[in-house]
């Protein structure tokens, strides 16, 4: 049986894994480059050329020299350029250091990890399809029928990975599946191959095998969910010297931190600044929060505010358990967390009134994701809003200079909707071109609450002061206009 259909279960498995191997790339490239439309589209131009290519190979190849070993080979050597682009991930990939225009690195990247097999990987279906066709008569239809059952084959990986293997099996482990995947395949033509050809496969499978049961107890601090890899690592704080676990998914950037030893304070300076917010509401009832991390924002505002409430909103289920099983969140009545994006919360929401909405959403590559930036996203916040509310965000960026763009806009789009809007530098407000975390402020009316800490009396004391007309040249972010990623990449 299988023998009769080898050709059919060949193009099928082929297709599924070109299209896993195009996703997962994705996830292994993100820590170094983040996953920005930048690399989704080098990522999917360069494995598309690298297909037509294949597919223009695979064609003359059957040509010339037709016969099942031929395919056997072809499979088998897809298998092989898989485990290779896996070690060079592996082992060289952590020592790379990022520096100058990132998108030409990453392209070249793309091209030395995933160009070879997608060549392969193309190579398979001419040369399969070429196999079964005996005659012109009926060739229309058993070209047909190959080629939907490739793209039935692709779709399958495309969910399969996306909505499963991802989340589950771990990004290097489904690399090392899908070259396993291809060397099963070779085996399919076992009666065909030379006996040395036979020994290396049955080698490669083990060697992966082994490869698979290393990563799962060796790589205890990689966590992939449906939507990020991330990193939990455990180091010394360089201000306290204390123990200290962080979570990132872009190794030179931290998403969320605690201490190790029961302090509560939270290590990072950004989260501490969110405590702003009572420099311009006294006694809150409701806050929201769009982007939890690992929840250190929300408990950190919940301990100070023990009669207050705080909603969050988080897109990424599985950051959940990272956070309960790595940064001590425990459940809180006080904390409600909804597990969608940002924007399709705000969208639903009608009569809440929150006193606070914090914004602390990004993507892997540091910028906000754009429907949490645009004029009508604004627009949702100052309604959610009670009379006395404010809006206050975390964004990366500058003041002034190369990596202001964003910032400018971001600022412009604000104050079309606020009447009031205010920028803190967390790092120093006099340096105007340094690329830092600044917390935007904005208020539906301007007040401020007369009595608050020498603590806050310090963050507002990081107040940029910005010229008359700051902004006015920058653009306005719409939801049919926001090129948000192109923005803070100037």
């Amino acid at each position: 049986m299988i023998k009769q259909y080898r050709i059919e279960i060949t193009l099928f498995l082929s297709g599924a894994v070109g299209m896993a191997l195009e996703i997962v790339g994705s996830r292994l490239l993100a820590p170094y480059f983040g996953s920005s439309i930048h690399i989704w589209t080098g990522l999917i131009g360069i494995v598309l050329g690298s297909l037509s290519l294949g597919y223009f190979l695979g064609g003359r190849l059957a040509d010339r020299h037709l016969n099942e070993k031929i395919l056997a080979l072809v499979l088998s050597c897809a298998s092989f350029s898989i485990v290779i682009s896996f070690i060079i991930y592996q082992f060289l990939f952590p020592w790379l250091k990022i520096e100058g225009d990132n998108r030409l690195i990453a392209l070249f990247s793309i091209v030395i990890l995933f160009a070879a097999p997608s060549v392969i990987l193309g190579m398979i279906s001419p040369y399969a399809i070429r196999l079964r066709i005996n005659s012109l008569k009926d060739s229309g239809s058993i070209i047909g029928t190959l080629y939907a059952i490739s793209t039935i084959g692709s779709i399958f990986g495309t969910f399969i990975s996306g909505y499963f293997l991802i989340s589950t099996v771990g990004s290097r482990n489904i690399i090392l599946v899908l070259s396993m995947t291809l060397a099963v395949l070779s085996l399919f033509y076992f009666d065909r191959l030379q006996k040395k050809i036979k020994i290396a496969l049955v080698v490669l499978i083990i060697i992966q095998i082994l490869f698979i049961q290393t990563n799962r107890t060796l790589i205890k601090n990689e966590f992939d969910t449906m939507y990020e890899r991330y990193f939990v690592v455990n180091s010394i704080d360089n201000k306290t010297s204390k123990p200290v676990r962080t979570l990132t998914r872009f190794f030179d950037t931290t998403e969320s931190a605690v201490f190790l030893d029961g302090d509560k304070e939270p290590p990072i300076d950004y989260v501490k600044f969110y405590r702003i917010n009572s420099a311009f509401v006294q006694k809150p009832e409701k806050a929201l929060l769009i982007g939890g991390g690992a929840f250190v924002s929300p408990r950190d505002f919940l301990r100070l505010n023990p009669e207050s409430n705080i909603d969050v909103a988080e897109i990424d289920q599985g950051l959940l358990e990272i956070a309960k099983d790595n940064f001590f969140l425990t459940e809180d009545a006080r904390m409600k967390i909804f597990y969608e994006d940002g924007r399709a919360f705000v969208n639903r929401q009608k009569d809440t009134n929150y006193d606070i909405l914090f914004m602390d959403a990004f993507n892997s590559d540091t910028s906000v994701p754009f429907q949490l930036t645009t004029l009508e996203s604004d627009h949702k916040y100052y309604d959610l809003l009670s009379e006395k509310g404010v809006f206050i965000a975390n964004i990366i960026g500058s003041v002034e200079g190369i990596h202001s763009k964003f910032t400018k806009s971001e600022f412009k789009t604000l104050r079309k909707v606020f009447g009031d809007v205010s920028m803190f530098a967390v790092q120093d407000p006099k340096n105007l071109i340094l690329k830092q975390n600044l917390i935007i402020v904005a208020t539906k009316n301007g007040q401020r609450t007369e009595n608050y800490s020498s603590e806050i009396a310090g963050y507002l004391s990081k107040k940029v002061i910005l010229p008359v007309g700051y902004g006015d040249n920058a653009m306005i972010l719409t939801d049919d206009f926001a090129p948000v990623e192109q923005l803070i990449s100037i």
